[in-house]
């Protein structure tokens, strides 16, 4: 059933019948295959592109959001005196992570535009979809970063502070 539905598919988004057709009819829907998508399956295309871009790049901006508050935690915590240079370490690599999807979400309009416009669709979409699963990638990157990140911080010990030695040292001379 589910090869009947791609086989339908492709050929709406080809442009061609589903009736059997003879060897010099297939070879000539080869060929214009091979020139490119029509106007109606560069349209669909384009725009399921950008609904996947959108998602990405609403991803993109909450991790964004995430990082700059844990950033916040950390110069509390280092305010206060906790040791924090791990969970700093784990945002640094969160940051990288999600400056590379930034990058490269940037450039993924003009490779659509390309894939679009190709004379071999096929072997465009080769690249867009690796562009795709690069991003996709560098965001759950960012995600498992930022959660080590989290539990780094939360999982600091307590400063010693000089309150709770002088604490310490009073109780002992009080049971003495």
């Amino acid at each position: 059933m589910t090869r009947v539905f791609i086989f339908v598919c492709m050929a709406i988004v080809c442009g061609t019948s589903l009736w059997p057709m003879s060897t010099a009819v297939a070879q000539t829907n080869i060929a214009e295959e091979r020139r490119g998508l029509t106007p109606l399956a560069q349209t669909r295309l384009t725009n399921l592109a950008a609904n996947i871009s959108n998602q990405q790049d609403a991803l993109y901006r909450r991790l964004t959001n995430v990082t700059s508050r844990l950033e916040s935690r950390i110069e509390k915590q280092k305010a206060l005196g906790y040791e924090v240079s791990a969970a700093e370490a784990k945002l640094g690599e969160a940051k990288n992570a999600l400056d590379d999807a930034r990058d490269r979400l940037a450039m993924i309009d003009n490779e659509v535009a390309r894939f679009v416009g190709s004379e071999n669709p096929r072997e465009a979409w080769r690249g867009l979809k690796t562009s795709y699963q690069t991003i996709q990638t560098s965001l759950r990157t960012a995600h498992k970063a930022a959660v080590e990140t989290l539990l780094l911080l939360k999982t600091t010990p307590l400063p010693e502070t000089s309150s709770t030695a002088e604490t310490a040292t009073s109780s002992e001379t009080i049971v003495e």
